[in-house]
């Protein structure tokens, strides 16, 4: 069953009415597609499992994705691990049944609170990206009688992404120990009393849609543990991140088995655990976000404004990368007799990069109008603000014959809750 198609030119989540659902439950409004999530993951670990059948393997969910605790939990009951890159993603995770020996936490500002909160935790790997940070970790295992596991981030000064501001695997981005100098890393703290020193961990960037930047990363990784296993260091897990591209408008992605077949033919002949970390690859395409056009504007230029009552503060990506989603009307009405035109559809924020499309051509929107913001179940929602005071939008999980409201929309006064006025203010 698709997630989303339309049915009686009405378009529809799992058989459910989208423009039924914002009537009920107003906008702006994201609704994920349980069964689209679920068969993202079924279908990398099956491609997994066709091309590499002897190796252990742990699909490890990158949560910055997407992070709700109903997303969490739905993956946790397909076997799913966790990428994670804070504190609190780790406590999402443990909420939501995910466990610990499949957590990995990443990141390159761990503060002593989080450091300390996974080795307690047991999960599977630290993954530390510089040496200060795996001083860090020994000082703090030792001063809790543990052994914490630890893999270094290696970077491979390899371009990965789509855009500059998501390309994590250069020598100059601030992510991982250099390649070069990865020996010695391993060296020093290998002799540390703290660490154990159990994988090796690499991520070149996200949205990536051809082989090429794999393959000369993962051959990069497969040289240096030949490096590593020279020099007697030997290691359980290989961590190969994340970075499988989806498709937004025109891309053509990379197969879950043409990239399984890539994993093999790079880093397959070593006898250690495979971890993965997709986070867009498992729920970008299974997310939509709703809003309601409230306006219709024509400058002097004759240009055409559609806008919506959803922006950047819902939706921070087309903002923040240029990144562009498909948007299309909830009811495709024949008789409705709309006039083409060109047109762009913009939010209300006080910005003017909050835009979600330029020149777009078709039947010109109407206010009133509700349409869905399509492959946006990955970094729209975790990315969220209250900017200009807005409520966080409500989420809801959908499935057959299940609409459920996962995030209750949030008034205003919750805005302000917890917020303070000290008293001396009272005197000025």
């Amino acid at each position: 069953m698709k997630a989303f198609e339309y049915i009686n030119n009405r378009l529809c989540v799992n058989k459910h009415d989208l423009a039924e659902i914002a009537a009920i439950h107003g906008t702006p409004t994201y609704i994920y597609s349980a069964e689209r999530i679920v068969e993202n993951y079924n279908s990398l670990n099956a491609a997994l499992a066709q091309e590499l059948p002897d190796h252990q393997k742990t699909i490890c969910y990158a949560v910055k994705a997407n992070s709700h605790t109903a997303v969490l939990s739905l993956l946790a009951r397909q076997g799913c691990g966790a990428d994670i890159v804070s504190g609190g993603e780790l406590f999402r995770c443990l909420e939501a049944g995910i466990k610990p020996e499949n957590i990995v936490f990443s990141g390159v500002g761990k503060t002593d609170h989080e450091i300390e909160f996974a080795i307690k935790s047991n999960i599977l790997q630290i993954n530390a990206e510089s040496l200060p940070e795996v001083e860090r970790i020994n000082e703090i295992a030792q001063r809790l009688n543990k052994t914490a596991s630890l893999g270094l981030r290696i970077n491979p000064d390899v371009i990965g992404g789509d855009h500059d501001k998501i390309s994590t695997g250069r020598k100059d981005d601030k992510f991982g120990i250099d390649y070069d100098h990865g020996l010695d890393g391993y060296k020093y703290a290998a002799s540390l009393p703290g660490i154990d020193m159990t994988g090796v961990s690499v991520h070149i960037g996200s949205q990536i849609t051809t082989q090429t930047p794999f393959v000369e990363a993962y051959n990069k990784i497969a040289s240096f543990i030949d490096t590593l296993n020279n020099h007697g260091i030997y290691l359980k897990n290989i961590d190969l991140g994340g970075g499988i591209g989806i498709t937004y408008t025109d891309e053509q992605p990379l197969d879950p088995v043409a990239y399984a077949r890539t994993v093999k033919e790079t880093v397959g002949r070593f006898d250690a655990r495979l971890i993965f970390e997709p986070g867009r690859a498992i729920t970008g395409d299974a997310g939509v976000l709703l809003a309601r056009v409230q306006y219709v504007k024509t400058s002097p230029s004759g240009r055409n404004f559609v806008i919506l009552d959803t922006g950047m503060s819902e939706m921070m990506r087309p903002a923040l990368y240029g990144s562009k989603h498909p948007i299309l009307p909830c009811l495709r009405d024949p008789a409705a007799n709309k006039v083409d035109g060109v047109y762009d559809i913009v939010g209300p924020i006080c910005e003017s990069s909050d835009v979600f499309g330029r020149d777009l051509k078709g039947p010109l929107p109407q206010a009133g109008d509700i349409v869905a913001i399509m492959v946006s179940g990955a970094y729209g929602m975790s990315m969220a603000s209250n900017y200009n005071t807005r409520p966080y939008p409500l989420e809801i999980m959908a499935s057959q014959p299940h609409i459920d409201v996962i995030s209750p929309r949030k008034d205003y006064s919750a805005l302000i809750a917890g917020e303070t006025i000290p008293e001396w203010l009272s005197k000025f």
